[in-house]
């Protein structure tokens, strides 16, 4: 079974709204990549997971209520992201290639979230907003996004 069809199979058993893309990342600029120096030599491919928030709109409840369930639906979709993300780094190891979950933290230089939003434009997913909604999805709903790099011939 290809590998694509083995991802789709592990996402959908954690969620059923979810985006999905393969980009080859040796084909971004040098101005894009070289601030990660030798990690995208090491991982030149990767695969891009965004999974749907839909919290309770602002507008049908109380600003409290509203945050509440914001946070509480963010870490929902965080927790399926990391074990998409793990499931799928443990697929590629079992076939004999290097894969690396990239963190979903932001830290200063706000590296990690460059390289997400990277990864799902050059998968086709779309131009990842500030609000992390991307520019060409059917729905404009928060997205929160997974990456995993890989050495695999994808």
């Amino acid at each position: 079974m290809r590998f694509e069809n083995l991802a789709r199979k592990t996402i959908e058993n954690e969620c059923e709204d979810y985006y999905f893309g393969i980009a080859d990342l040796s084909n971004a600029k040098k101005s894009e990549t070289q601030k990660y120096g030798s990690l995208l030599d090491a991982y030149p491919r990767a695969i891009s997971i965004g999974v749907a928030m839909f919290p309770v709109s602002p507008h049908e409840t109380d600003p409290k209520e509203y945050e509440k369930s914001y946070n509480e639906t963010k870490k929902l979709t965080d927790s399926k992201l990391d074990v998409i993300t793990s499931r799928l780094s443990e697929l590629l190891h079992k076939r004999g290639y290097a894969a690396f979950s990239v963190p979903m933290i932001e830290t200063n230089e706000k590296l990690f979230l460059y390289l997400h939003k990277m990864a799902a434009r050059m998968a086709g997913l779309g131009q990842i907003e500030n609000n992390k909604s991307t520019v060409s999805l059917k729905h404009m709903n928060r997205v929160n996004w997974g990456t995993v790099l890989t050495n695999a011939p994808l």
